[in-house]
């Protein structure tokens, strides 16, 4: 039996050698727009759908930036391809993110990088042409830190920040007197299933109603109440819970109180009084259409058509009968006629029998004792 063929081991790819040359390759080929279109979606909605896989787009990829390590494995470069854009991007974006309010030491890069939705709340937004005039001091130094660390970095944040498989869906407030805020549209839950806190969460109403003592939960930037955030545990779950907003004043909302539950009839009445709306409806039920009237003639016509067809065949085999009965001599020529034409004379109604006369003084003289 010939021995398997050991693949060749393919070497780390040198990323940030020469300043980054290779990741700014991979960066310049990812906005071409036929490989934009597959990996990331169309930018105008008018456009054709491509044919073509993500899979075959990081091997066209990796085929034009590493020719010589594609020879050997076209399907690792290919997953290295991929692999690079969106791990590298997490590891540095991922230190925009509150988690365990404060940020995460240079020692925890090494971690292996997981959704941003489920490791904390988002602090604040930067939109994806990076940092402006709303962005607060913290994140722009942040900023700063990651683009000197990796200077391909607000390249790939302008492809990648809108995507919700990447970083969360995020909601910007508008610019008020209050100041603005970004709130965490969705956040998934930790102690209960998503189907579940969706249920809990949707059936717990409040009405809103003024703030007392209101306290910012960030002084470097206030916001106003707009979306309600996502409650875990044990307050998701108990009834009248206050659902709150990341980033803005706590707020005392009285709970909904519960309606009381309607009156029940007994089951003897209830049953009663469904019967008596079912005799109702029956009563009230519309006569027969026209189709149903068309059904009960279709029926009557074939069941003659029936009747007839049995009459026929019985007089046919009264015939053979009278024949077979001629020829042993048992009929005439002339009775034979004439059982012949009692068969094909339509059979006359017979009269019906009167009683006859009754002599009722004879019939007194016979009672007479």
């Amino acid at each position: 039996m010939p021995l398997k063929k050991s693949k060749t081991k393919i070497p780390e790819i040198p990323w940030a050698d020469n300043e980054n040359l290779l990741t700014w390759a991979l960066l310049t080929e990812l906005e071409v727009d036929k490989n934009y279109k597959v990996i990331f979606g169309k930018k105008d909605k008018n456009e054709n759908t491509s044919k073509e896989t993500k899979v075959t787009v990081f091997k066209r990829i990796g085929e034009k930036i590493l020719p010589e390590l594609f020879a050997v494995d076209p399907t690792v470069i290919g997953d290295r391809m991929k692999s690079k854009v969106e791990s590298t991007y997490r590891k540095h974006h991922r230190k925009l993110w509150q988690t365990g309010g404060s940020v995460r030491a240079d020692g925890d890069d090494d971690e292996p990088s997981q959704e941003p939705s489920q490791k904390g709340a988002l602090d604040f937004y930067i939109p994806p042409t990076g940092p402006d005039e709303s962005t607060p001091a913290t994140a722009k130094n942040l900023w700063e830190q990651i683009e000197k660390e990796f200077p391909p970095f607000p390249r790939l944040h302008v492809i990648l920040s809108t995507r919700p498989n990447v970083v969360p869906i995020v909601v910007t407030t508008a610019l008020v007197p209050e100041g603005h805020s970004s709130v965490t549209w969705y956040q998934s839950p930790s102690d209960s299933s998503t189907e579940s806190w969706a249920h809990e969460t949707l059936s717990q109403p409040t009405l809103p109603s003024q703030p007392t003592s209101p306290q910012p939960v960030l002084a470097s930037q206030p916001a106003l109440p707009t979306q309600p955030a996502v409650l875990t545990g044990a307050s998701a779950m108990s009834p009248g819970a206050v659902l709150r907003t990341f980033g803005t004043p706590f707020i005392n909302t009285p709970a909904i109180p519960t309606p009381p539950p309607q009156h029940v009839l007994p089951s003897h009445q209830q049953s009663h009084k469904n019967l008596s709306r079912r005799l109702v409806h029956s009563s009230s039920r519309p006569q027969p259409s026209a189709v149903s009237e068309r059904h009960s003639l279709i029926f009557k016509e074939n069941l003659e058509a029936l009747r007839s067809k049995a009459t026929e065949e019985l007089a046919i085999k009264k015939r053979g009968q009278l024949i077979e009965e001629l020829k042993l001599g048992i009929w005439s020529r002339e009775e034979y006629i004439e059982k012949i034409s009692e068969l094909e004379s339509p059979q006359k109604r017979q009269k019906r029998a009167y009683s006859p006369e009754w002599d009722m003084g004879r019939m007194d003289n016979d009672f007479n004792f």
